[in-house]
């Protein structure tokens, strides 16, 4: 999708109030010819390193993932990287130009280009740690470190919080997973690092505050003994992003860094009653299957507090019904 014109521009704050909402195109617009179709069950089988996307479970061969480059539109086979040493369906990390990728088994890293020993593939990975302290179900929510190699995990397990951190750039090649404190960030999935904001940014991983963008500040490296007791600072932002209507129903959310100075892009699935169609039953109306995307930039007020900055672009697409077990966990990459 080209959101290069939200991207570019500079909006004008004489002619636009913060927070003002501006729609872009037709209220519902088909989407864009797809580049390339590949079949996988779930979202969270896609991750992006550069320009670069891995399908990693997709029903190819079993040692072999197809990987497609956005910018050449060519299309690759890399190595799967639970061939042997993940058993079980890891969760992708992005940290730099890195994929790390944590399984109940191991953590292991991306290398690319990969050593000349592995040239039979453009991809290869390496172990990086052994078995992580924690279960894999128990992810809240994961960010890389603005230096670049160290990957932060937060975790929930039996009701107590903990962060882990992951030193993905070794100089021995050898990482140790350490807890960095009792506590846990506050995201769901990856938070993104804004070096405008100095901060994290994801969506809440609180129910109660589902559609609320977070920031969080950005802890040392090395934690201390003080540290590992307190929470970075973190602030909720002001406005609610997501299903504004009482009338839609949320299925899934995805934010993605666009670069530049805190311009973001939130991707929404949700359904709402199809009020062109005749009712199934008086309970029952039929769904319209819809796709969102809300560009803004974020900023502190005067106050301190988290909120859209400038007007916010939003534009509307409708989903094939036959995708819906893909709604709750969409992914989306800026290349």
């Amino acid at each position: 999708m080209d959101l290069s014109s939200d991207y570019e521009s500079d909006d004008d704050a004489a002619r636009h109030e913060d927070g003002e909402i501006e729609t872009v195109g037709a209220a519902w617009s088909l989407l864009p010819e797809a580049l390339i179709r590949l079949p996988a069950q779930t979202g969270e089988f896609f991750v992006a390193s550069g320009t670069k996307i891995l399908i990693t479970d997709c029903g190819w061969p079993e040692h072999a993932v197809p990987v497609f480059d956005v910018h050449s539109r060519s299309l690759t086979l890399g190595p799967r990287p639970h061939s042997r040493t993940c058993p079980h369906t890891p969760i992708y990390m992005p940290v730099g130009r890195n994929v790390v990728s944590v399984d109940a088994g191991s953590s292991t890293k991306l290398l690319y280009p990969p050593p000349p020993e592995r040239s039979s593939f453009a991809w290869s990975w390496d172990k990086l740690a052994d078995k992580p302290p924690f279960r894999r179900v128990d992810v809240t929510c994961h960010a890389a470190h603005p230096d670049g190699q160290t990957l932060f995990v937060s975790t929930v397990n039996k009701g107590a919080p903990a962060t882990f951190t992951l030193d993905t750039g070794a100089e021995d090649g050898v990482a140790v997973w350490k807890q960095h404190g009792r506590w846990k960030l506050p995201f769901k999935g990856q938070a993104l690092f804004d070096p405008a904001l100095d901060a994290w940014v994801g969506l809440s991983g609180d129910k109660d505050t589902l559609g609320h963008l977070c920031s969080s500040d950005v802890p040392p490296v090395e934690a201390d003994d003080a540290g590992s007791e307190m929470a970075p600072l973190w602030r909720l932002s002001k406005e609610k992003m997501l299903c504004g209507d009482p009338g839609e129903e949320h299925l899934g959310a995805d934010l993605v860094y666009m670069g530049g100075r805190s311009k973001f892009c939130i991707l929404q699935c949700f359904s709402i009653s199809d009020p062109y169609k005749e009712k199934v039953n008086e309970e029952n109306l039929p769904r319209r299957h819809l796709l969102q995307l809300i560009t803004f930039t974020l900023k502190y007020d005067k106050n301190g507090q988290l909120t859209t900055a400038k007007r916010r672009r939003v534009r509307c697409f409708e989903l094939l019904r036959h995708a819906d077990p893909l709604f709750d966990d969409i992914r989306a990459f800026w290349i």
